[in-house]
């Protein structure tokens, strides 16, 4: 929060209770308002054991370190993908997003650290993708963030990503890494889409028919820079469309192959 000092209204002890509620009774258990749902872990667990302390501990430390080494004092934050006037990302770092910290407070806690590490570039990008250029999960932590609806989409929509990430862990090579793209930043700073100067590279995009946390393969020749506004704005018949059905997300490549997570 960049707090120097505890917060007067003590919205620094409410995120740890916020944790704490999706934590023990997870969003498959979230009623019809929050209100409710804190009120309701204040009256489970007031009274830890010292082993149910010492859990939540290690479990709020775990997903603090995790997110941090994410996106450091940026986590939790809101991303703006950008506008034909300034196709490049803004970071909304002013303030917490309250749906977003109970997101990723909670989403790794059935993985082992280990595998986690392992796959931050993955979970990196496909996190600014969700909140640059799937407009339904944007507005899961903008609009209306604490109905049920909304609670459950943002949710099992991360959950399916993070699910894919880790499925393929060992299985090929991720060819589009943070290297590679520091690499071109360092070649090339302009956007191949819109010739414009890309100011950092976290609002840069390596461009692909398939993006690679879903699976797609890859390879370094066949690699563009660009802003992720541009990317996110080109024309589809270039790269992959999306498309819901139901409950699930179905992928479709230029060449017509679907994956459904």
């Amino acid at each position: 929060m960049g707090l120097k000092a505890p917060d007067k209204r003590m919205k620094d002890v409410e995120y740890v209770l916020h944790f704490g509620a999706f934590y023990h009774q997870t969003h498959l258990k979230y009623p019809k308002s929050m209100k409710f749902f804190l009120n309701n872990e204040m009256k489970m667990h007031q009274n830890l054991s010292k082993e149910e302390y010492e859990d939540f501990v290690a479990q709020f430390h775990k997903a603090v370190q995790i997110n941090y080494s994410l996106f450091g004092v940026r986590s939790f934050r809101r991303i703006t993908c950008g506008s034909s006037d300034n196709p490049n990302m803004v970071w909304k770092t002013n303030k917490i997003n309250s749906a977003l910290f109970d997101l990723m407070m909670v989403s790794f806690i059935q993985y082992d650290k280990n595998l986690i590490f392992r796959h931050l570039d993955a979970i990196r990008e496909a996190y600014v993708y969700l909140l640059t250029e799937n407009s339904e999960f944007i507005d899961a932590v903008e609009k209306w963030t604490n109905i049920p609806k909304q609670v459950k989409y943002r949710h099992e929509t991360f959950d399916r990503v993070l699910s894919e990430i880790f499925s393929h862990d060992n299985k090929q090579e991720r060819c589009f890494s943070k290297e590679l793209k520091e690499l071109l930043f360092k070649q090339n700073d302009k956007c191949s889409l819109c010739n414009q100067q890309i100011i950092s590279l976290e609002d840069a995009a390596v461009d692909h028919i398939e993006q690679y946390w879903l699976g797609g393969k890859t390879i370094p020749s066949n690699a563009r820079l660009t802003h992720r506004f541009c990317n996110a704005s080109r024309k589809r018949k270039e790269g992959s469309k999306s498309y819901s059905n139901g409950d699930s997300i179905i992928m479709k490549s230029s060449s017509g192959d679907e994956m459904q997570y």
